[in-house]
């Protein structure tokens, strides 16, 4: 019976895993995190999305843009999904935290994995976001991570596959 039940789930993942990716097309909305910022959010192909997020540096004292591919797959339906991608950032400090200097601008790679649910027209995901300085001259901490809740509305909802199918039948 657990061998069933073991079967079952793991077709069921699988099967939710290759289907299903998410809801909408565009969706744009705040994000909060360690800055209060917004992200745009555009679906490119079936899966995968370009995240554009930018914040002012109003708490921490950094601006900070981020661009990153994301891949999404279904848990249980295209409406809650999990995604991981990764693109680049650039981020402007102020001054360091041990009152030296910091470069004007870094720049680097970062990574991203979260889970997003959509209702209607309203987008809830979080993220986490690992991030890796690439500039030779900057000496502080070149490994920093960043975490976030983001609210977006969606501005171009997609079409369900079952609205697909009857509109080709009729």
């Amino acid at each position: 019976m657990r061998l069933r039940i073991f079967l079952f789930s793991i077709v069921f993942l699988c099967t939710g895993l290759s289907i299903h990716g998410q809801s909408y097309n565009t969706a744009f909305g705040f994000r909060l995190g360690e800055e209060l910022g917004f992200s745009l959010v555009q679906r490119v192909a079936n899966h995968t999305t370009i995240d554009l997020s930018a914040s002012d540096g109003l708490f921490a004292g950094h601006k900070y843009v981020s661009l990153q591919a994301r891949s999404h797959y279904g848990i249980i339906s295209r409406r809650f999904n999990f995604f991981l991608g990764g693109g680049g950032f650039v981020r402007s400090n102020g001054v360091a935290k041990d009152d030296y200097p910091a470069p004007a601008r870094l720049s680097g790679v970062s990574g991203v994995m979260g889970a997003e649910l959509t209702l209607g027209r309203i987008s809830v995901s979080v993220d986490y976001i690992p991030q890796y300085v690439m500039s030779k001259t900057y000496t502080g901490q070149k490994l920093t991570a960043d975490s976030a809740i983001s609210l977006k509305y969606v501005l171009w909802k997609r079409k369900s596959q079952v609205k697909k199918f009857f509109e080709k039948i009729f």
